[in-house]
């Protein structure tokens, strides 16, 4: 998959709620809801529900290093 559909199916999840799950290294994984906040050239970045902003590349959605799934 290349970037630009990546950016193009990230941009069309902004704005609404979803549980993100980041895959990090030595298993230190990250679950978390929020929303798709920003779209950047090469990143874009989610404002959790407790206010905090996380940054992602698109290679991270790429590889699959983070998922987005909707919130039950």
């Amino acid at each position: 998959m290349n970037i630009e559909l990546i950016r193009k199916n990230i941009m069309e999840h902004m704005n609404k709620e979803y549980e993100f799950i980041y895959y990090g290294s030595r298993g230190q994984d990250d679950v978390f809801v929020g929303k798709i906040d920003r779209v950047y050239h090469r990143i874009f970045t989610v404002k959790t529900n407790n206010g905090i902003t996380k940054s992602f590349s698109y290679s991270d959605f790429a590889i699959k290093n983070i998922k987005i799934s909707h919130n039950n």
